[in-house]
């Protein structure tokens, strides 16, 4: 398993390797309005897939390794689609001219980014992590050879948009191939999945909602050429994820297989603190670059991207703190431990932004909105872990990094992975 963890890591560090280089190439070209737009693009597109996941999500995960892929593929398919075609109707009844331009192409692309990640669910369920990292790979690996050999700066978002189309659709295409494969073998279809895939996914992306509208409120408030630079503060913060994200995938996968809650516990203690380490010493890293170097990368109209991205590095160390005990709640079905501590982020969200426009009518910008998401990160971490202590009666010395962190985590690697062969 350590072999799987260090693979997902590498094949995500080589996925945020594209995904930077994509968003240079549209900041470069499109400058900080351009990347405004394509980072609204992929908020509207995330929040549908959001409630589309309502009848799937990562809670797929969790069920896939209990029933069949059809049972569970077949209603996230049509929940989707139900979705898809409703929000079709909200815009047509709303007359929203808003994404006027884009708006169906963000509906065919919202289907396949939705059913796309249900399949990645599905197969991690059967512990196929490496190859949902394949595929993630050539995911974004497409999305940047269109960008680099299309007239981008030309044709504007047009041309993003259509290598969403070709980044989403081939790995679709292959990944349900898999599965239909792989479903040949299960001859059982349950009709009951439907009230299971609801009742979890319900539960699940209920939290994932609240997190989306926590991290990209700052989308809706910032004006585009300040959600330019913001999103990319952003994405180069969250791109410090990667090794949590790694962590959190395979363990959610562990714990989803394994009979008792128990045997995951000290191990989960064990990634928690060897995460926080981790990740505290790739946000220093990432903190000392110069504000030169952004501007080279960028583009000069990005100047002061470096005042947004110094406040949300603390609250992305408490996120990747967040990930592995949220993904512990997640393995062992209790989701709605991850509501309640995302549910108070998004509170201590919504209160600042309102209270900062529209009680004291300041104009927030791009690091006024950095420090709001940074502490609403620190608030979620805080009482999820709040939760997890309380729950399993545990004292706070055992949270405390010591020497033999590393090789409990090991031993507790290569029991599971014994257990699993």
């Amino acid at each position: 398993m350590i072999k799987l963890i260090t693979r997902t890591f590498l094949s995500r560090i080589i996925i945020a390797v594209f995904n930077f280089i994509t968003i240079v190439l549209i900041s470069k070209e499109l400058g900080p309005e351009g990347k405004g737009i394509a980072s609204q693009i992929i908020a509207v597109i995330a929040m549908i897939q959001i409630i589309c996941d309502l009848m799937g999500g990562a809670a797929l995960v969790y069920l896939g390794a209990r029933k069949s892929i059809l049972s569970l593929i077949i209603p996230s398919y049509i929940f989707s689609i139900l979705i898809l075609f409703l929000a079709v109707v909200f815009f047509v009844v709303s007359n929203n001219t808003y994404f006027s331009f884009s708006f169906y192409q963000l509906i065919f692309l919202s289907f396949f980014s939705t059913t796309l990640n249900q399949h990645y669910h599905l197969l991690n369920s059967r512990e196929k992590f490496q190859m949902v990292n394949v595929l993630s790979i050539a995911q974004a690996f497409i999305i940047l050879f269109i960008l680099y050999f299309l007239p981008l700066k030309k044709d504007g978002i047009s041309v993003y948009i259509v290598s969403l189309y070709a980044g989403w659709c081939i790995p679709w295409l292959v990944s349900l191939i898999i599965l239909l494969k792989y479903s040949k073998s299960e001859n059982n279809f349950e009709r009951s999945a439907w009230k299971a895939i609801f009742k979890f996914g319900k539960l699940n992306q209920f939290g994932h909602l609240i997190q989306f509208s926590t991290q990209r409120l700052a989308y809706v408030f910032l004006p585009l050429f300040s959600l330019g630079i913001y999103s990319n503060a952003v994405t180069i913060s969250e791109s410090i994820w990667m090794f949590a994200s790694s962590i959190a995938t395979i363990q959610y996968g562990k714990i989803a297989n394994m009979k008792s809650s128990k045997e995951a516990i000290p191990f989960t203690i064990s990634l928690l603190k060897i995460t926080v380490i981790i990740t505290f010493f790739f946000a220093l890293f990432v903190g000392l670059l110069p504000e030169y170097f952004f501007e080279w990368l960028f583009g000069p109209d990005f100047r002061g991207i470096k005042s947004a991205l110094i406040p949300l590095l603390p609250g992305i160390i408490a996120i990747g703190g967040y990930l592995i005990i949220g993904h512990f709640f997640s393995g062992i079905g209790a989701f709605s431990k991850n509501n309640y501590a995302m549910l108070s982020g998004l509170i201590f969200t919504i209160i600042s932004w309102v209270s900062l426009k529209y009680i004291f009518q300041l104009e927030v910008n791009f690091a006024v909105a950095a420090w709001i998401t940074c502490f609403s990160n620190i608030c979620t971490f805080i009482f999820i872990i709040l939760m997890f202590k309380n729950q399993f009666n545990l004292q706070w010395l055992q949270f405390v990094p010591n020497s033999s962190d590393f090789k409990l985590m090991a031993a507790s690697l290569k029991n599971i992975h014994g257990k699993n062969k």
